[in-house]
């Protein structure tokens, strides 16, 4: 191809003015056309490799799902909640005894005698909640009547 000016080029643009308008309107249309083409290609290929993913996806999706029912089944089970309320509040009765029967200053043993309704609400609870309480045994005990 010859090296043109730019004088020559514009010349030749001013010259041909209305064929290059209609030569770029034609091949206008034709790069619209080959682009729209390519993008509906990309978005079909994008499809696909998403439906491909999917179906991949699926059957993993399903297995999360089971999964995550069944450990929220497990926390929410009624046996499993009526163990998890009696072991805090044997625990609390735990550390509440630890307390109780370790040496200690002056103003903890305040605090703890200040603590003392908060145990006996805790006892209360706990035997409320437990139909293993020693106390409910205590009441229920069968007297003799001649």
């Amino acid at each position: 191809m010859k090296d043109i000016s730019d004088e020559e080029l514009l010349k030749f643009i001013s010259e041909n003015k209305d064929r290059l308008i209609q030569y770029m309107k034609a091949e206008g249309i034709n790069l619209v056309d080959v682009t729209r083409k390519n993008v509906k290609e990309g978005v079909s290929k994008v499809n696909e490799a998403a439906t491909n993913i999917k179906d991949d996806l699926e059957p993993e999706i399903e297995t999360i799902r089971n999964n995550t029912k069944e450990f929220i089944n497990a926390f929410t089970n009624e046996d499993v909640q009526r163990h998890l309320i009696r072991s805090g509040m044997e625990f609390m009765l735990a550390i509440g005894t630890i307390l109780d029967a370790i040496p200690k200053p002056e103003f903890v043993s305040k605090a703890c005698e200040k603590a003392s309704d908060l145990k006996s609400n805790i006892n209360k609870e706990y035997c409320a909640n437990n139909e293993d309480c020693p106390k409910k045994a205590e009441k229920l005990k069968k007297i003799e009547i001649d």
